[in-house]
């Protein structure tokens, strides 16, 4: 699966999708909206990455020295 954001207004199956709407698509049918101009794949940024991957790790809390 890939995440596309459409780029431009499209209309799939009657149902109308504004540019800038999210979808989750098959990778054929992302390439051919990609190919055809009306989205663009969308990427994870670094900050994206970054809380995504730090969701899962625990905290760590340093113990005050005395």
């Amino acid at each position: 699966m890939t995440t596309i954001i459409l780029t431009k207004n499209h209309t799939h199956a009657g149902v109308s999708y504004s540019a800038g709407k999210r979808l989750e698509l098959d990778d054929t049918t992302a390439d051919w909206l990609v190919a055809q101009g009306i989205a663009r794949v969308k990427t994870t940024t670094s900050a994206e990455a970054d809380s995504t991957s730090n969701k899962d790790k625990t905290p760590h809390r340093k113990d005050p020295q005395s």
